[in-house]
């Protein structure tokens, strides 16, 4: 979801990404970018040593392009080196036993290039990142599933964080926040892109909370 919602971008903004996840856990899917995305007849690689990532599609294809990722940093209470013994068999008990193929590619997964994620409070540290500007970049936050392991108050510092960030964006420092989280509204979870540059919501569509589908709305008439 996060490859499809940075080509989406791209095509809309084209400048380089400054990507940030609060709730990052071990940091992997700050590593998106180094991933293949294929499945029902289109594909996208960034370069020959990808892992190719096969969830069930549904729903037009992600636009065609490249992006390219500036800088990326994230943050947790309680951050997981992927690449320690005890990391990485914490993150197999957090698999479920059945899903045999996600538990192969996270092996895979962890054998990559790792990214510190630093310990505390999201809310905290990602003001001071928010904050910070990134002339000719877009500025691309994203959650996976970790929204409601907040407090009610680290949720609120979060969206005003957000907020005061995003009355700042100029078409120099555009910002975006995309969320895969659950609503109750439906299977799995909601994907959202919020633009505040150009004031707008938009509805990408649902995924299983493990990435088996995605049921991709459309990409909007940038």
């Amino acid at each position: 979801m996060v490859i499809a919602t940075a080509l989406m971008l791209e095509r809309r903004f084209n400048l380089p990404l400054i990507v940030s996840e609060p709730g990052a856990s071990a940091g992997l899917n700050l590593l998106f970018a180094q991933f293949a995305l294929s499945s029902h007849g289109f594909s996208y690689q960034t370069h020959k040593d990808t892992r190719t990532l096969t969830s069930d599609w549904r729903g037009p294809a992600p636009p065609p392009g490249r992006f390219q990722i500036a800088g990326r940093a994230g943050v947790d209470l309680s951050p997981i080196n992927p690449q320690s013994s005890e990391g990485f068999l914490r993150l197999c008990a957090y698999t479920w036993p059945d899903q045999t193929e996600r538990l192969q590619q996270l092996a895979r997964i962890c054998l990559r290039k790792r990214v510190a994620i630093a310990q505390g409070d999201a809310a905290d540290r990602f003001r001071l990142r928010l904050a910070a500007g990134y002339p000719k970049h877009l500025h691309l936050v994203f959650n996976t599933v970790a929204w409601h392991y907040f407090s009610l108050q680290t949720q609120q510092n979060c969206r005003q964080a957000l907020e005061t960030a995003g009355q700042q964006a100029s078409s120099a420092t555009p910002m975006a926040h995309f969320a895969m989280e659950a609503d109750a509204q439906g299977l799995g979870a909601a994907l959202r892109l919020t633009l505040w540059l150009d004031e707008q919501v938009i509805e990408l569509g649902r995924a299983d909370f493990h990435g088996r589908w995605i049921a991709w709305a459309g990409n909007p008439p940038f």
